[in-house]
């Protein structure tokens, strides 16, 4: 059983593991090096599972919300373009036959 003095919880002996979390302020994992066992604590409260998981729950954007546009497609410069045609004309009538492994 977790047991808490002063300033650290204890367990099986030894000093908990705290971990705390930026968001929400306050909020921290206590883990037992030992056996494993944990606990979320916010300052001197522990805090159960269901409050644990409402303050963590992420908040999804709603559907349909207005996102930006696109970046409009950049034209290549007319001397690339014009390279990019010849191109096409030369490889129009490429085939391949068959394949080597």
């Amino acid at each position: 059983m977790c047991m808490s003095d002063s300033s650290t919880l204890r367990c099986c002996g030894r000093d908990m593991t705290a971990i705390g979390l930026n968001q929400p302020q306050g909020l921290q994992l206590h883990s037992c090096p030992s056996c494993g066992r944990h606990s979320w604590r916010s300052g001197a409260r522990e805090v159960d599972r269901a409050e644990l998981l409402a303050t963590l729950q992420v908040q999804t954007p709603i559907i349909g919300q207005d996102r930006p546009a696109p970046p409009a497609a950049i034209e290549p410069a007319p001397e690339e373009a014009a390279r990019r045609s010849e191109l096409q004309q030369m490889l129009s009538g490429f085939t391949i036959h068959g394949t080597s492994s």
